[in-house]
């Protein structure tokens, strides 16, 4: 198994998706389905599944930054 090395802007990018999916989670929610129709199981792991979905979308644009700066850079 091969060792993955993560860059600095795809670690950050990668916390910021995992906090921002919390957020948006957490304030979409309420507004798609009323509090007492979902439980709390379903909300937990609603809130982990986004959470992990805007954390890859965070470290790929991290990535894609990465690259983008390395083609601009003369070499």
């Amino acid at each position: 198994m091969a060792v993955k090395v993560r860059s600095r802007r795809e670690k950050i990018g990668s916390g910021l998706g995992l906090v921002m999916g919390l957020i948006a989670f957490n304030l979409i929610a309420p507004l798609l389905l009323e509090s007492k129709e979902i439980s709390d199981m379903n909300r937990m792991i609603g809130a982990m599944v986004s959470a992990m979905i805007c954390s890859e979308l965070g470290a790929r644009i991290g990535k894609w930054l990465d690259t983008r700066e390395q083609d601009k850079s003369p070499e």
